[in-house]
């Protein structure tokens, strides 16, 4: 059995040398992007309260979408989710807020991590509600597949029925009676 195992490891590894996975991960670990995004985590004081509540509010509105999800209508779903989006088109204007007061945001450190281009807040405000945004789009999409199926059944039902009342023979054999 040892055998087979190592012949099997050694065909996965032949496989895997000439695919390109390597070679991409290898890239990506290496590339621009992932450089500036650890810079980014790196440079930022995860600690100061902004943070942490910011962290909470991001927690309150996800944990309101699966409250809203279970137990509300899909018309509430929507309002909610037209508030995450909203506020997400309201970044820019919480951007410039923020520059404005960020003494007061960051006390530990007073840095302004607001920056003009509003790629701080893109990051640590909208990013997070354009994920809860998609979710509640899914849990929408998922209901709205839901009732299609319901109301095609419910059609099959009904042209099944017309067709069954439809084929049954008449039960006097197709005469009429006349009431007197």
């Amino acid at each position: 059995m040892a055998a087979i195992w190592e012949q099997l490891q050694a065909a996965h590894d032949e496989v895997m040398s000439q695919l390109p996975i390597g070679q991409i991960w290898g890239a990506w670990e290496k590339s621009a992007v992932t450089t500036q995004l650890y810079a980014f985590v790196s440079a930022v004081d995860w600690s100061e309260p902004f943070f942490l509540g910011l962290a909470a509010l991001h927690a309150a509105i996800l944990g309101g979408l699966v409250i809203l999800a279970r137990r509300a209508s899909s018309e509430i779903v929507m309002v909610y989710f037209f508030f995450v989006v909203t506020a997400v088109f309201a970044a820019e204007y919480l951007n410039q807020w923020g520059s404005r007061h960020h003494a007061a945001l960051f006390p530990r450190s007073n840095v302004n991590y607001f920056d003009e281009g509003g790629i701080f807040v893109s990051a640590v405000f909208s990013a997070p509600l354009l994920v809860v945004s998609f979710v509640a789009q899914l849990i929408l999409f998922g209901r709205l597949a839901s009732q299609l199926v319901k109301n095609k059944r419910a059609h099959l039902r009904q042209t099944a029925a017309t067709r069954a009342v439809a084929a049954t023979p008449p039960v006097d054999g197709g005469k009429k009676v006349k009431k007197q």
